[in-house]
């Protein structure tokens, strides 16, 4: 490649309910994506340092929110509240040092108290908006 060319490509990314990552731990034999369709394969993927770097981290937990709420099926605003908290705090969890990820969940989690009580439908949109 010339220096002139530069690269192009995607770090995290949301796809219709999946959050797609690039595998860091694959670069730079390979350029590898994780479709990760559940909240629990994006905080593997940030356990076992698929992703890098404060910036990718903080995004792939404020989608993993947004993708755990998506997931929900409680119709109830107070059903859906108490069903996603434990979600969010295992997201936080998932790397403790992780100063962008605590942010994105934190942040995430004040659109959630700011939205409280309103339809489902219009807090997981409110969620994915702010991801």
């Amino acid at each position: 490649m010339s220096s002139t060319q530069s690269l192009s490509f995607t770090v995290v990314e949301w796809r219709d309910g999946v959050v797609r990552l690039l595998d860091q731990t694959r670069l730079p034999d390979v350029e590898e994506y994780l479709d990760c369709r559940t909240t629990q394969d994006v905080i593997a993927a940030i356990q076992r340092l698929s992703v890098r770097g404060a910036p990718a981290i903080g995004v792939a937990g404020a989608y993993a929110v947004a993708q755990a709420a998506w997931l929900r099926t409680e119709s109830d605003p107070a059903a859906f509240r108490a069903a996603l908290l434990p979600e969010m705090r295992a997201i936080r969890e998932a790397r403790p040092t992780a100063v962008n990820l605590a942010w994105a969940v934190d942040r995430l989690r004040a659109v959630l108290d700011r939205a409280e009580g309103r339809p489902v439908r219009e807090q997981k949109d409110t969620l994915l908006a702010e991801a």
